[in-house]
């Protein structure tokens, strides 16, 4: 799970936090007012150009942070569309949400970009105000954004006073302004006129949306399409199977998957249904709306749909013709999918594929082997369905949505909220405002994301579909993130062992593993491949165990750990290990602290590469000191079996110092047990009867010194002559790789001498 980034200092963020009530005290002095005088449509202009001017400053001044900050929380409109009482500009007061209320207006103005999308609106009576859309797809123009000439319905409309004596309607709740379409019944006759003049018929709707879908104004030719539909007769069947398959191809290219397959199958006729004049049939439009449909379901990952629709489609096409080709190549695609989604995969593949540019990657889920279920005492988490062995698949999940730190400029970007003086920084910033987009781009799958837990948020509320749409809460979503996104500093967890690692800032949020509770001492770990997140079993998981990860990696301070679990995720860790420790008096700590503390200087005072084997032998025996002292601070009653986390680092330095001493008579025995030591303290427990080595995984915690453990075992037995310890150790190590890193790409090489 991601942590909260330290992108902002204390001091900074207090002082915005500071600034950012004083201005709500101060707006809040004119509520119920009226502005007086109302701006003019020069003024706004002005206004508009001044806005531009300091966006510009800001992008020129690198050193200067641009932080979006979430005021006061209110929540978004539950209310129907169709129940709301139309009010002009002039009706609405200043510092007032309009509950019961709706605004029409046309957009009049360039819309710019600098902390929200502005531009000027205009109502039915000719007023004009300046509109502010907060919390916009930051990669999205502002001109597509609020286009010019586009007309919108805001509900419940905010009336804001901002910087003192500057006023605009403010949206920050993406479901609280809709788009309409140019002859909606909500549109008044006074803006239709302004636009359009004369009301047209379908055909002409037709070539106003061809013409604009080829200039690539999506939003212009979904609005005169649909327009077409409203005046279109039930009688021309071709010409509305026409404006429907345009919809459809239209909301793909502007990711609006879920309507876009609704257009699609709307458009399919009867196979009966009469030719048209030219003499082609219904077969011919129906291939390429199945296609489209095919192509939407495949958008929302539904591939079996896919599947089926792609297949429908070419059964409506002859078998040789370029249609065909390429639906097949989508089939080929799909089949993949499918291939995947029952564990399948390719992950060096996979690995290959992904690219700081690219790291969104095309692959299915595989979550057969879990289920979502009540955990006692931990409100949901994740049980898995079957038995499932060390090293196995438990879940591959690509994430519901993924933003990386170059996106808007994640290092100078950050969202303030100053309800709960959470600050989101690096990658989190850009991870809001798509997370945002995709939920009101396909609203179906917002429910599984305001599912999840948002850390008892208020004001609550229930989630609803007022107009068939889940109402969006971007402070409620933005306190969702803030509990349940996954980080990686690292393009792929494959990339670390060889050092080659791609540096991207990614944050992500995955629904399924969002499930998954925290243990320190836990039964799978993560790897990451771009945004698919692969999570395997550290030990075996029988039916019905709950699947638990670490949310950090453990400190070996126990109260560190603590402080950072309740400070993140408002929780206490009572894992096995957590409990061990807590059976430790203060003096108990202080002593250990203390040998972290010398272990910590030791290790950086001793550079291995920089001793001769005299000094090594010299600090191998002082290290083998401060090692049995420190082994004392875990008495064996507490941690017989547990990981003792503060000797990790030291055993290692130890198994490193026989390892480089092998070549000069050191027996290889002594870098078999400290192998082994290593692996002892990360809560392997190795035991060896005969030629059988057996390894006890309970309570084990997974890092990447386990497997340089497993392998410098694997390398004193071959030293030894000692087959079948070298085949055992090296089977834990491949096991452990895999585990860690997600698949075996680097192994043979760094281990080659193993």
């Amino acid at each position: 799970m991601a942590e909260n980034p330290a992108s902002v200092s204390e001091d900074t963020l207090k002082a915005v936090i500071g600034k950012a009530k004083l201005e709500e005290l101060l707006a809040k002095t004119h509520q119920g007012r009226k502005p007086t005088p109302r701006p003019s449509n020069a003024e706004l202009i002005k206004r508009l150009q001044d806005i531009q001017t300091d966006a510009f400053r800001d992008r020129q001044n690198q050193q200067e942070r641009q932080m979006y900050v979430m005021k006061s929380a209110y929540p978004p409109s539950m209310t129907p569309i169709n129940r709301l009482r139309t009010v002009r500009m002039s009706d609405l007061t200043l510092e007032t949400h309009h509950r019961g209320k709706l605004l029409v207006v046309r957009i009049i103005g360039d819309a710019v970009r600098h902390l929200g999308v502005h531009s000027i609106a205009q109502d039915a009576a000719g007023d004009v105000g300046q509109i502010c859309l907060h919390f916009q797809d930051p990669h999205a123009s502002s001109g597509l954004v609020l286009p010019y000439d586009a007309l919108f319905a805001i509900k419940e409309p905010y009336y804001h006073v901002a910087d003192g004596d500057n006023y605009c309607i403010r949206v920050d709740h993406p479901t609280d302004i809709l788009q309409l379409p140019f002859n909606s019944a909500l549109v008044p006759s006074q803006l239709y006129k302004a636009i359009h003049g004369p009301a047209r018929d379908a055909v002409r709707w037709k070539e106003v949306g061809t013409t604009a879908f080829d200039k690539k104004d999506f939003g212009k030719a979904i609005g005169a399409w649909t327009a077409g539909l409203e005046v279109c007769s039930d009688r021309d069947i071709y010409l509305r199977a026409g404006l429907l398959h345009n919809l459809a191809l239209a909301r793909i290219c502007s990711g609006l998957h879920e309507a876009a397959r609704g257009n699609a199958l709307s458009a399919i006729l009867p196979d009966d249904s009469a030719p048209r004049a030219d003499g082609r049939g219904a077969a011919e439009l129906n291939s390429k709306s199945y296609f489209h449909a095919g192509l939407a379901s495949y958008h929302l990952r539904d591939f079996v749909q896919a599947r089926a629709q792609h297949e429908q489609a070419l059964s409506l096409v002859d078998t040789n013709t370029k249609m065909a080709e390429q639906i097949r190549v989508e089939l080929d695609r799909i089949n993949v999918r499918l291939r995947e989604s029952t564990g399948v995969y390719n992950f060096t593949q996979m690995s290959a594929s992904a690219s700081t540019e690219k790291f969104r990657l095309d692959h299915a889920d595989f979550t057969s082997k879990v289920s979502v279920q009540v955990s006692k005492g931990r409100g949901r988490g994740l049980f898995a369905t079957q038995r499932i062995a060390p090293g196995d698949l438990v879940l591959v999940e690509k994430a519901f949505c993924a933003a990386s730190q170059a996106e808007i400029d994640g290092n100078r970007t950050s969202v303030v909220n100053a309800n709960t003086g959470n600050v989101a920084g690096g990658s989190q910033t850009p991870l809001l405002f798509r997370t945002l987009q995709t939920l009101v781009n396909n609203p179906q799958r917002a429910a599984r994301l305001l599912e999840l837990h948002d850390g008892g948020y208020s004001p609550r509320h229930p989630t609803q579909s007022p107009d068939g749409v889940p109402a969006v809460d971007v402070f409620r979503v933005q306190c969702i993130l803030k509990l349940n996104t996954f980080a990686s500093n690292k393009l792929c967890t494959s990339d670390f062992p060889n050092g080659d690692a791609r540096d991207i800032g990614l944050s992500a949020v995955w629904i399924t593993a969002s499930y998954i509770n925290h243990a320190c001492v836990a039964n799978v770990v993560q790897a990451f491949f771009g945004d698919v997140m692969v999570i395997r079993a550290t030990k075996t998981i029988d039916r019905g165990d709950e699947i638990l990860m670490p949310y950090c990696t453990p400190d070996p301070d126990h109260h560190t750990n603590q402080a950072k679990h309740f400070g993140v995720w408002q929780f206490e860790c009572n894992c096995g290990l957590c409990i061990a420790e807590s059976t430790l008096s203060r003096k108990q700590y202080d002593t250990r602290r203390k040998f972290i503390q010398a272990v910590d200087t030791f290790v950086q005072t001793h550079p291995l590469k920089e001793l001769t084997h005299d000094k090594i032998a010299t600090a191998v025996s002082e290290a083998e000191q401060l090692y049995s002292q420190m082994i004392a601070t875990y008495p064996e009653a507490d941690f017989k079996n547990m990981p003792r986390l503060g000797l990790v680092e030291l055993s290692q330095w130890l198994c490193l110092s026989y390892s480089t001493m092998r070549g000069s008579g050191m027996a290889a025995g002594n870098l078999v047990e400290a192998a082994i030591r290593i692996l002892r303290n990360l809560g392997y427990i190795i035991t060896r009867t005969g030629s059988t080595v057996h390894v006890d995984r309970s309570d084990c915690l997974l890092d990447s010194r386990g497997v340089w453990g497993a392998m410098h075992a694997t390398r004193a037995c071959f030293v030894q002559n000692d087959r079948s310890g070298y085949d055992q150790y090296r089977l834990l190590a491949k096991e452990l790789y895999l585990t860690s890193y997600g698949e075996m790409r680097e192994f043979e090489k760094m281990f080659a001498d193993a």
